[in-house]
């Protein structure tokens, strides 16, 4: 909410644009850090006029309206944004409140209000302009690939490292112990997600599609199925899959066999039989 007002002489304002253009001194601009300033002028100018004067009244009232709405006087560190935006690396663009006291390099983290667990992106501020809120991040750590949110909750935060969601590694790492994951079961599902895993299993009672989901824009990927019953319930591969020599692999009708898919970034899946009717 705008706050325009006169006391003692002195007119305030939470407008950039208006305090540039009339000349208002700092101290008068409910604007960042000079809101504090702002808040001990206005005291000042209550106690020349008289606390009881209607003067008093009608500014206490305009600045009570004010706080209670006005993201603009939250923080100077805090801020939303209703820009829609898709979580993703590098650089964002988008609009906060004006006045805020953000800083070129201060690490920032966008949540969406929502769901602000799961998406959340943050990194390094790139430039505020506090004229217009326009703001821009370059992001280095995500919770939540690809999806779009437009009620997002802007705050100064540490400096990120790996999230508990998906994370994108562009250099090598080293792990001194072993790494493991659980097995995702398909049960009735013809689904296999590879945001919740790489290696599942499905008994197949009934023929079936097999659908893929979960890979990031660009990547490559691979994940292990193990299939019991696959050669008496036939199920359906994702389109343009191919098989070595050509030639589809023989599954057990009433045993469990063992199938590897991989595809490279925008390739069609690849199937291979690691093992058939594995006891």
């Amino acid at each position: 909410m705008a706050i325009d007002f006169e006391i003692n002489g002195h007119r305030y304002t939470n407008d950039p644009v208006l305090a540039a253009a009339e000349n208002i001194p700092a101290q008068y601009q409910f604007i960042g850090y000079n809101a504090v300033l702002a808040l001990e002028s206005y005291a000042e100018d209550v106690v020349a006029v008289g606390g009881g004067s209607t003067e008093a009244a009608e500014a206490a009232a305009v600045l009570a309206e004010a706080f209670a709405a006005s993201a603009i006087l939250a923080p100077g560190t805090s801020a939303t944004s209703s820009t829609s935006l898709t979580t993703a690396y590098g650089a964002q663009i988008y609009t906060v409140q004006p006045g805020k006291n953000f800083n070129k390099g201060a690490w920032v983290t966008l949540a969406s209000d929502a769901a602000p667990d799961a998406v959340q992106m943050s990194g390094p501020l790139l430039s505020y302009d506090p004229a217009t809120g326009a703001m821009i991040a370059n992001i280095k750590a995500l919770s939540g690939i690809g999806l779009t949110a437009a009620d997002w909750i802007v705050s100064l935060s540490a400096p990120g490292g790996a999230q508990l969601g998906f994370n994108q590694y562009t250099g090598s790492q080293f792990y001194a112990a072993g790494i493991f994951e659980g097995l995702v079961d398909m049960a009735a599902g013809n689904n296999a997600d590879l945001g919740a895993g790489t290696l599942f299993k499905k008994t197949a009672t009934a023929s079936w599609a097999l659908t893929v989901s979960g890979i990031p824009a660009g990547a490559s990927a691979c994940f292990i199925l193990e299939l019991t019953n696959g050669g008496l319930y036939p199920f359906t591969p994702p389109a343009g899959i191919t098989y070595p020599g050509g030639v589809v692999p023989s599954l057990s009708a009433a045993g469990t066999d063992a199938l590897a898919l991989y595809r490279l970034a925008g390739g069609s899946w690849r199937l291979f039989m690691l093992g058939k009717d594995a006891k």
